[in-house]
């Protein structure tokens, strides 16, 4: 981008004041906080809201505040089966089956919303009422084709072939050993399908800002901000207007490139993969992106992140820089999980950012059941290579250490 087109979009998208004094919250009142790519915050009260594009208040990542769960939003509320929906590019929506038309499935998000995707969108539905837990059972996606994995009552036999269409009672699929056959969807237990591209960017329809939503349930959708109002986030999604309340809302960030997480991208290495003895006893925790080391979300004194990466000690993560982000800033903490050690367990890590193997950060020792620390912003201009580090100060247990909310910015 040239300097001039690059100062013209800065001043369009400069924070703007009005002066009213309206505009600040009260403390006891439900609020909107508004997140500069640099971490200062500001909030405007959920009333009266009227936002259509975030940035012109300087503001690329919003986060709803003293708003509480609404009873029943949960995506285990009505509807059908529970499905795990694996999209195109990664995102994940937990989800109720309403059941599909062709080549679109219905679903029933959090909060009773209900949402139509194309077949082109998807990369995997799991069911995990009929994946049996108790058998080392991997269903991972085939090197090509799609593939259903059909729940017998005792075991999940997978059915390689290609998907037809969907309805109301079932998926129409073919394979060479079943013939073309509608398998009802009380039976499904995996469906994958190739990745055939033209999905990832299907939901870009216009001028309107492109944004990634984060649910409550760890769901995670993509769109256009149509904008936001007193009772939630308004988002485009293949032609239909939805409106997320704000109960169900985690976070929601402009997609534009300007700020990312650290957790969307490859590593381009791992080392140490938080096992203190070597791989031969097999007491190894590789790294988490958007979870906990052990699985699930990360916790912080009792506060779920959505976003960020888990790690055990000892670990090193590499990440590849390319020169387009500026800054790098986001905070650590133990797990809470350590908390159900014995006291002597819970935990006690070093961690460090370098760049090109120079640190950058490092903290002090920091034990389970400490507040998260912050780090940053850390000057990334001129170097190739950015890693994170986690080494123990201790005898290794309860060392799983999160990276929270590790944001890039451009």
């Amino acid at each position: 981008m040239s300097l001039p087109l690059l100062f013209a979009f800065a001043a369009a998208f400069a924070p703007s004041f009005s002066g009213s004094a309206s505009l600040e919250p009260q403390a006891d009142q439900p609020s909107l906080v508004l997140e500069t790519p640099l971490g200062e915050e500001t909030s405007l009260p959920l009333a009266g809201l009227d936002l259509p594009d975030p940035r012109a208040r300087g503001a690329w990542i919003c986060r709803p505040a003293g708003v509480a769960a609404e009873p029943g939003e949960a995506d285990g509320e009505g509807g059908g089966p529970a499905v795990r929906v694996e999209l195109v590019g990664g995102d994940v929506l937990k989800a109720r089956l309403l059941g599909g038309e062709g080549e679109r499935l219905r679903l029933r998000l959090a909060a009773g919303l209900e949402l139509e995707l194309g077949i082109e969108r998807l990369r995997a539905l799991r069911f995990p009422d009929r994946i049996p837990g108790d058998r080392a059972i991997a269903l991972e996606p085939p090197a090509e084709g799609d593939r259903l994995d059909r729940w017998t009552g005792r075991e999940v036999d997978p059915i390689a072939g290609a998907v037809e269409s969907f309805d109301a009672a079932g998926v129409r699929f073919d394979s060479e050993t079943l013939g073309t056959r509608l398998v009802p969807w009380d039976e499904v237990a995996a469906l994958f399908l190739e990745d055939l591209g033209g999905g990832e960017g299907g939901t870009v329809e216009g001028a309107l800002p492109p944004v990634v939503l984060d649910f409550r349930d760890g769901s995670r959708l993509r769109g256009e901000l149509v904008g936001m109002e007193e009772r939630g986030c308004s988002l485009r999604i293949a032609g239909t207007i939805l409106l997320v309340p704000w109960s169900a809302v985690v976070e929601v960030l402009i997609d534009d490139g300007r700020v990312r997480y650290l957790s969307e991208f490859e590593p381009l290495r791992e080392k140490g993969r938080g096992s203190p003895f070597g791989d031969d006893l097999g007491m190894v925790w590789e790294h988490r992106m958007d979870e906990c080391v052990t699985g699930g979300p990360m916790v912080a004194r009792r506060a779920v992140v959505r976003r960020g990466i888990g790690m055990h000690a000892p670990s090193r993560l590499t990440f590849a820089l390319d020169g387009g982000f500026s800054r790098l800033r986001g905070s650590c903490a133990i797990d809470d999980s350590s908390l159900r050690n014995p006291a002597a367990a819970r935990g006690s890590v070093i961690f460090r950012v370098l760049l090109d193997d120079e640190p950058a950060f490092e903290s002090p020792v920091v034990r389970g059941g400490d507040a998260p620390l912050a780090f940053g912003p850390i000057d990334l201009t001129g170097h190739r290579e950015l890693t994170l580090e986690l080494d123990p100060a201790g005898d290794f247990r309860g060392d799983r250490g999160n990276w929270l909310r590790p944001l890039l910015v451009r």
